[in-house]
Protein backbone atom coordinates (compact mmCIF):
# COMPACT_ATOMS: atom_id res chain seq x y z
CA UNK A 1 0.00 0.00 0.00
CA UNK A 2 1.59 3.43 -0.90
CA UNK A 3 1.39 6.38 1.15
CA UNK A 4 2.12 10.26 1.12
CA UNK A 5 -0.34 12.31 0.51
CA UNK A 6 -0.66 15.86 1.62
CA UNK A 7 -3.23 18.15 1.52
CA UNK A 8 -3.14 21.96 1.42
CA UNK A 9 -5.19 24.89 2.50
CA UNK A 10 -5.20 28.43 0.85
CA UNK A 11 -3.44 29.60 3.59
CA UNK A 12 -0.55 27.28 3.04
CA UNK A 13 -1.79 25.33 6.08
CA UNK A 14 -1.91 20.89 6.17
CA UNK A 15 -4.89 20.12 6.19
CA UNK A 16 -4.85 16.14 5.24
CA UNK A 17 -1.21 14.07 5.11
CA UNK A 18 -0.19 10.71 6.19
CA UNK A 19 1.19 11.63 9.66
CA UNK A 20 -1.50 13.76 11.88
CA UNK A 21 -4.39 11.55 12.40
CA UNK A 22 -7.39 13.92 11.79
CA UNK A 23 -10.48 13.96 13.90
CA UNK A 24 -14.07 12.52 12.53
CA UNK A 25 -17.26 12.88 14.27
CA UNK A 26 -18.34 10.54 16.50
CA UNK A 27 -21.66 11.78 17.46
CA UNK A 28 -23.65 14.43 20.43
CA UNK A 29 -22.78 13.35 23.92
CA UNK A 30 -25.99 12.53 25.75
CA UNK A 31 -26.87 15.19 28.86
CA UNK A 32 -27.66 12.89 32.02
CA UNK A 33 -28.80 15.64 34.65
CA UNK A 34 -26.93 18.47 36.65
CA UNK A 35 -26.17 19.79 40.08
CA UNK A 36 -26.47 23.30 40.44
CA UNK A 37 -26.00 23.15 44.64
CA UNK A 38 -23.89 26.65 45.87
CA UNK A 39 -20.59 25.13 47.08
CA UNK A 40 -17.62 26.60 48.93
CA UNK A 41 -13.61 25.98 48.35
CA UNK A 42 -12.87 23.00 50.42
CA UNK A 43 -10.43 23.55 53.51
CA UNK A 44 -10.68 27.53 52.70
CA UNK A 45 -11.83 29.91 55.12
CA UNK A 46 -12.60 33.96 54.70
CA UNK A 47 -13.60 36.13 52.28
CA UNK A 48 -14.31 34.85 48.70
CA UNK A 49 -14.70 31.44 49.45
CA UNK A 50 -17.94 30.82 47.83
CA UNK A 51 -18.89 30.11 44.28
CA UNK A 52 -20.68 32.95 43.23
CA UNK A 53 -23.35 30.31 40.86
CA UNK A 54 -22.44 27.11 39.01
CA UNK A 55 -23.85 24.85 37.46
CA UNK A 56 -22.24 21.24 36.64
CA UNK A 57 -23.81 19.04 33.31
CA UNK A 58 -23.01 15.31 33.32
CA UNK A 59 -23.20 13.55 29.49
CA UNK A 60 -22.06 10.36 28.53
CA UNK A 61 -20.76 8.54 24.81
CA UNK A 62 -19.92 5.31 24.09
CA UNK A 63 -17.00 4.68 21.82
CA UNK A 64 -13.44 3.03 21.97
CA UNK A 65 -11.06 5.68 21.44
CA UNK A 66 -10.44 9.06 23.37
CA UNK A 67 -13.16 11.99 22.35
CA UNK A 68 -11.94 15.30 21.91
CA UNK A 69 -15.26 17.49 23.03
CA UNK A 70 -16.54 20.58 21.55
CA UNK A 71 -18.86 22.44 23.69
CA UNK A 72 -21.81 24.72 21.94
CA UNK A 73 -23.61 26.85 24.06
CA UNK A 74 -26.99 27.28 24.03
CA UNK A 75 -26.56 30.42 26.14
CA UNK A 76 -23.65 32.71 24.86
CA UNK A 77 -23.88 34.95 27.94
CA UNK A 78 -22.33 32.17 30.31
CA UNK A 79 -19.05 30.74 30.85
CA UNK A 80 -18.03 27.04 30.09
CA UNK A 81 -15.55 24.40 30.45
CA UNK A 82 -15.14 20.63 30.66
CA UNK A 83 -13.65 19.63 34.10
CA UNK A 84 -13.35 15.94 34.20
CA UNK A 85 -13.25 13.71 31.52
CA UNK A 86 -13.13 9.79 32.25
CA UNK A 87 -13.62 6.31 30.86
CA UNK A 88 -15.29 3.40 32.55
CA UNK A 89 -15.01 0.72 29.71
CA UNK A 90 -15.86 2.55 26.78
CA UNK A 91 -18.38 4.74 28.37
CA UNK A 92 -16.67 8.29 28.20
CA UNK A 93 -18.32 10.89 31.46
CA UNK A 94 -17.98 14.72 30.50
CA UNK A 95 -18.70 17.12 33.42
CA UNK A 96 -19.10 20.26 32.33
CA UNK A 97 -19.54 23.42 34.49
CA UNK A 98 -21.58 26.60 33.42
CA UNK A 99 -21.44 30.06 34.95
CA UNK A 100 -25.17 30.93 36.56
CA UNK A 101 -27.17 29.54 38.85
CA UNK A 102 -29.87 28.11 35.83
CA UNK A 103 -29.94 24.56 34.84
CA UNK A 104 -32.15 26.37 31.66
CA UNK A 105 -30.44 25.99 28.21
CA UNK A 106 -27.71 23.27 28.97
CA UNK A 107 -24.50 23.49 26.08
CA UNK A 108 -24.53 20.22 23.24
CA UNK A 109 -21.09 18.54 23.18
CA UNK A 110 -19.63 17.41 20.14
CA UNK A 111 -17.35 14.69 20.35
CA UNK A 112 -14.45 13.79 17.62
CA UNK A 113 -12.38 11.01 17.45
CA UNK A 114 -9.70 9.53 14.71
CA UNK A 115 -10.91 7.65 11.75
CA UNK A 116 -10.30 4.34 12.95
CA UNK A 117 -12.59 5.13 15.71
CA UNK A 118 -15.79 7.01 13.86
CA UNK A 119 -19.16 5.21 13.51
CA UNK A 120 -18.80 2.97 10.04
CA UNK A 121 -19.90 4.51 7.46
CA UNK A 122 -22.34 2.92 4.44
CA UNK A 123 -20.75 4.93 2.00
CA UNK A 124 -19.13 2.93 -1.02
CA UNK A 125 -17.06 5.73 -2.19
CA UNK A 126 -14.85 8.06 -0.85
CA UNK A 127 -11.08 9.03 0.04
CA UNK A 128 -8.86 7.05 2.66
CA UNK A 129 -5.18 7.90 4.10
CA UNK A 130 -3.12 5.74 5.97
CA UNK A 131 0.12 6.14 7.93
CA UNK A 132 2.82 4.53 6.66
CA UNK A 133 2.47 1.60 8.68
CA UNK A 134 -0.63 0.50 6.11
CA UNK A 135 -3.34 0.03 8.78
CA UNK A 136 -3.64 3.30 10.85
CA UNK A 137 -5.64 6.01 8.63
CA UNK A 138 -5.80 9.58 9.34
CA UNK A 139 -8.41 10.56 7.04
CA UNK A 140 -11.40 9.10 5.93
CA UNK A 141 -13.73 11.52 3.58
CA UNK A 142 -16.28 9.04 4.70
CA UNK A 143 -16.76 9.23 8.42
CA UNK A 144 -17.60 12.89 8.51
CA UNK A 145 -14.03 14.81 9.42
CA UNK A 146 -13.87 17.94 11.31
CA UNK A 147 -14.17 20.97 9.15
CA UNK A 148 -13.19 23.86 10.95
CA UNK A 149 -14.98 27.28 9.12
CA UNK A 150 -14.68 30.09 11.60
CA UNK A 151 -13.34 31.38 15.01
CA UNK A 152 -13.23 34.16 17.19
CA UNK A 153 -11.41 34.92 20.34
CA UNK A 154 -12.52 34.54 23.92
CA UNK A 155 -10.64 36.27 26.93
CA UNK A 156 -10.97 35.45 30.43
CA UNK A 157 -11.82 38.33 32.57
CA UNK A 158 -9.20 39.91 34.75
CA UNK A 159 -11.56 38.92 38.01
CA UNK A 160 -13.34 35.74 37.64
CA UNK A 161 -15.56 36.55 40.39
CA UNK A 162 -17.48 38.97 39.19
CA UNK A 163 -17.09 40.35 42.86
CA UNK A 164 -15.33 43.24 44.56
CA UNK A 165 -11.81 41.72 44.62
CA UNK A 166 -9.81 38.41 44.26
CA UNK A 167 -9.55 36.65 47.04
CA UNK A 168 -6.18 35.92 48.92
CA UNK A 169 -5.33 32.83 50.91
CA UNK A 170 -4.81 32.04 54.55
CA UNK A 171 -2.19 29.73 56.48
Amino acid sequence: MSYGFVAINDNGKVIINDTIENLHFLGKATRGGNNSDYSDFPNYTGNFDALDGRVVHYYSITCTGTPIVFIKPNDYSRWHGVIKQSVSGTTWSIDVIVSGTSTANPPDLYCFVNADDAPASSENYGMQVFKSNGTTKTFDSRRQPLAITGGGNAIAPTDPTNGSGLPTHTT
